[in-house]
């Protein structure tokens, strides 16, 4: 990008690109608030959305994927790539829509533990590892939808200029920056370790509206500071740490699948431990979103610094 044009900063945008903004974020939310409960749920639309309960894996994912990518390639467009990652932002908003209001982990642990011995720790632990596999097959159409998005964003900041007798404009190759691996991981490590915490100190209960709030709010937290310090200019790194979060989870609790104490009627419905009391896509959703402002607010604050 040539450097005449203006940086765009949360907390820093001009009207036109504040109604780019909302318009991007409403586009995710009109696309899966209409068709995204077929996309998602075409069997039960109140039921728990996994993998587990698809009657064809792949079949759910491809359309998963496509949805998400269309709407992070579109609402960067919308954007004009004025914000890095803006349009999985805009992708996650949308796809909040029908996860918040579809059963959570309490629904698929009733439906997948029925007819099992939930004192048979063996069983359990099944359970657990493929719920492992399934944060592991989320992290695809993540990564699809990072990749467009960015690959988008690269196409609208190409400079291009007019031959001087006239004719189509062409583009001009921008300087590539060099990646910094270090920083980046380092990011992706503080966000992890400091998400992971915040979420065990956040869940006051194992309910999914209490687990994703923690989600939310320790991932927005921990990109802040992952990026305060590691200064990585990109919030894809920050993003990278949360199926790694979910997968760590997921993995802790089909090593330890012993049923939190409680009463009989609560044991089908809490996961052993508050880091797996979400469902995958839930884990995609609220901290992929959190994890993208977190690292915008931490990029206004250094520059709303003029020491810095």
């Amino acid at each position: 990008m040539s450097d005449n044009v203006p940086a765009y900063i949360v907390g820093h945008l001009d009207w036109p690109t504040r109604l780019r903004f909302a318009a991007g974020v409403a586009l995710g939310l009109v696309l899966f608030g209409s068709i995204g409960y077929s996309v998602l749920q075409p069997w039960d639309l109140e039921g728990a959305i996994s993998l587990l309960l698809a009657g064809s894996k792949v079949y759910l994912l491809v359309r998963v994927t496509a949805m998400l990518l269309a709407v992070s390639v579109l609402s960067t467009i919308i954007m004009d790539a004025r914000l890095s990652l803006f349009g999985v932002f805009a992708a996650m908003v949308g796809l909040a829509y029908p996860v918040v209001k579809t059963a959570g982990m309490a629904g698929l642990m009733t439906r997948m533990q029925a007819g099992i011995d939930i004192e048979d720790t063996a069983a359990m632990s099944v359970l657990w590892r493929q719920l492992s596999s399934e944060m592991l097959a989320w992290a695809f159409p993540l990564v699809v939808s990072v990749a467009g998005a960015m690959l988008t964003e690269r196409w609208l900041k190409t400079e291009r200029i007019l031959p001087p007798a006239g004719g189509e404009p062409k583009p001009v190759t921008t300087v590539a920056h060099r990646v910094d691996w270090f920083s980046g991981l380092l990011g992706t490590f503080v966000t992890a370790v400091g998400a992971g915490l915040l979420i065990l100190l956040f869940c006051a209960s194992r309910h999914k509206g209490q687990v994703i709030f923690a989600v939310s709010a320790g991932f927005f937290l921990a990109s802040f500071a992952g990026d305060w310090i590691s200064r990585n200019r990109h919030p894809v790194w920050q993003v990278a740490a949360v199926p790694l979060v979910g997968l760590a989870a997921f993995i802790y609790a089909s090593w330890h699948p012993q049923r939190p104490p409680g009463v009989l009627e609560q044991v089908l419905q809490i996961a052993p431990n508050p880091l797996a009391a979400i469902l995958p896509i839930e884990y995609i959703c609220a901290g992929v979103a959190s994890a993208i402002f977190g690292s915008w607010m931490s990029e206004s604050t250094r520059h709303s610094n003029p020491h810095v």
